[in-house]
């Protein structure tokens, strides 16, 4: 490998990382870690879960009586 291979390779390596520093902060800038958000889809998952099995305990108690 010459001193021209090793520029390029250089070169397109810091190319390269540069992009995905790039990426990354486009990413955190466009999709911000929001913590109050993230803690109402935990609160909607927990209801979510609790509907659920209310809805079957429902529907256990409809087919000891219905049948």
């Amino acid at each position: 490998m010459n001193k021209n291979q090793a520029k390029t390779i250089t070169l397109g390596f810091g190319v390269f990382l540069l992009l995905g520093i790039f990426l990354f902060m486009f990413w955190m800038a466009a999709f911000p870690y929001d913590e109050v958000e993230h803690e109402r889809e935990e609160i909607a998952a927990e209801k979510a879960e609790q509907r659920a099995k209310a809805i079957k305990k429902l529907q256990v108690e409809y087919m000891s009586e219905h049948h």
